[in-house]
Parts: C-alpha cells; sequence; structure tokens
C-alpha cells in the first residue's frame, strides 16, 4: 500500500476521502432536481452526474483524515452561517471600498488559512479525472503539504491551542469570493482547473478561491482581499449579475 501524501510516513489505508469537504457541496445537491450536480469531462465532451462531492480511495491515512476532518468541523457552522451573513452581524461585517462590497469576517486566521489550504492542496494531489487540470507546481504542492503537515492537530482542543508555524519561503496569495445574495439562483458548480500560467480556480458551489502561487504575478485587487494567518479575513462579494457573469466567464473556458 502507498504511503499517506499528508503525513509521508503512515500507509494511505483511509478508503472514501473527500477531495472537497462535504458540507462545501451540500447544496449542490439540495437545490437540484433528483440531488445531482453535473461533472464535464474534457476528455469525452460529456457531461455526468454526480450524486456526491468526489472522494478517492487511499491517499490519506486514517489519522491524517481525522485532523483533516477537524478542522473541517471547526469551520462547517461558520461557513453555513457565511452563505446567509446577514443573520450573523457579530461574526460578519459588511464594508465597502469604493464600489467593492465585501465581509470582514470575524474567523481565526490561522485557522481559516490552513483550511483553504487544505482544500487547494487535496485538488492539486487528486488523480481524479475532475482535478487533472489542478495541479501545483512540484515545490508549491509539498510547501501546502509541509504548513498542514505542521498545522493540523488530532483534536481540536489541540488544533485551538495551537500557534501557526509558517514556512518562510513559502510566498502565494489566495483570494475567497463569494455571492453577495443567498438564493437558488446563485448556486455555482464544482470546477477545478488553472486558470491562467498564474492563477489556479477552484470553484465550489458558492465559493470561488483563486490560488496564485507567486504573489508578484497575482491580480492586484486580490492581493488587497488575501487570506492570510495575520490579518483579519476579508471576502469580496459579487451580486448576482457579477456573480452570474463569473459564472459564464468560467463554465465557457472549462468547456473550450
Amino acid at each position: 500500500m502507498k504511503k499517506c501524501k499528508l503525513c509521508l510516513n503512515r500507509e494511505a489505508d483511509k478508503p472514501n476521502s473527500h477531495i472537497i469537504s462535504k458540507f462545501l457541496g451540500k447544496r449542490l445537491f439540495e437545490s437540484l432536481p433528483n440531488r445531482h450536480s453535473i461533472q464535464y469531462s474534457r476528455i469525452t465532451k460529456n457531461f455526468i452526474k454526480k450524486q456526491d462531492t468526489p472522494k478517492e480511495d487511499f491517499i490519506l491515512c486514517k489519522s491524517c483524515e481525522k485532523r483533516l476532518e477537524i478542522i473541517e468541523t471547526y469551520f462547517s457552522r461558520s461557513l453555513n452561517e457565511l452563505f446567509e451573513f446577514q443573520k450573523y452581524p457579530l461574526k460578519f461585517q459588511l464594508d465597502k471600498i469604493e464600489t467593492q462590497e465585501f465581509l470582514r469576517c470575524n474567523l481565526r486566521p490561522d485557522l481559516f488559512t490552513i483550511f483553504i489550504y487544505s482544500l487547494i492542496w487535496r485538488s492539486s494531489i487528486s488523480e481524479l479525472e475532475m482535478f487533472k487540470d489542478y495541479k501545483l507546481p512540484e515545490n508549491v504542492e509539498e510547501q501546502l503539504r509541509l504548513l498542514l503537515d505542521t498545522n493540523l492537530k488530532l483534536s481540536q482542543k489541540e488544533m485551538l491551542n495551537h500557534s501557526f508555524l509558517s514556512i518562510t519561503e513559502f510566498d502565494a496569495i489566495t483570494c475567497l469570493i463569494k455571492p453577495k445574495e443567498y438564493n437558488i439562483e446563485n448556486v455555482g458548480m464544482l470546477i477545478a482547473y488553472q486558470n491562467s500560467p498564474e492563477c489556479y480556480l477552484l470553484f465550489i458551489s458558492e465559493f470561488i478561491i483563486m490560488f496564485y502561487p507567486k504573489s508578484e504575478l497575482s491580480e492586484i485587487a486580490h492581493r488587497h482581499f488575501k487570506i492570510s494567518e495575520h490579518s483579519t479575513i476579508l471576502i469580496p462579494l459579487a451580486n448576482t449579475e457579477q456573480w452570474n457573469y463569473l459564472k459564464k466567464i468560467i463554465f465557457d473556458k472549462l468547456t473550450q
């Protein structure tokens, strides 16, 4: 049996590891008829019905799977509340820079950073077809693995008491975008691909995660809203018209 791709020590004995946290894809299945989503294959040019977020066998050991579950469980409630942020003013405050609205989030930035990195890293290491166009440079993938392996813990108590340990040479920008309105029309897709030579894109239902391995090559606007373990989490918002335009651009590029 192969070694776990996270710790590199134990055997990868865990079947059915979710590449994308199951709770993030929940609305993809709740809001569509017959509870399914659609996966597009660039190889066959076909659309394939899916009834769960993607899972893969034997890429992690059970211990590392548990470490990922700890941080997923910690953020599942907060991110579900984020969909209807107006109801939680103590946790999410609406703000604006010129015409751009965004949320200031009362979330632990170090833990949130690790959670987002876990989604990016798992998407990159996956051998499933839907992630074949989402392959980070090997050195960046390894830096993310080290960050995760160093900072993920086996209990929530240990995780909350842990001080984030960084890797000095890691230089990347990550920006999270979401729609402002909470409605069925704004439910997106589940897509992962390299959007440009400098940028990797994850579209997970109502979140778009833009990842730039080199900060100097990122868009200036995304640098302002970068997710960082040292600063308040800021999430730019798109109204329904803007969000649907983003969906169309991404879908058109995917199916070219």
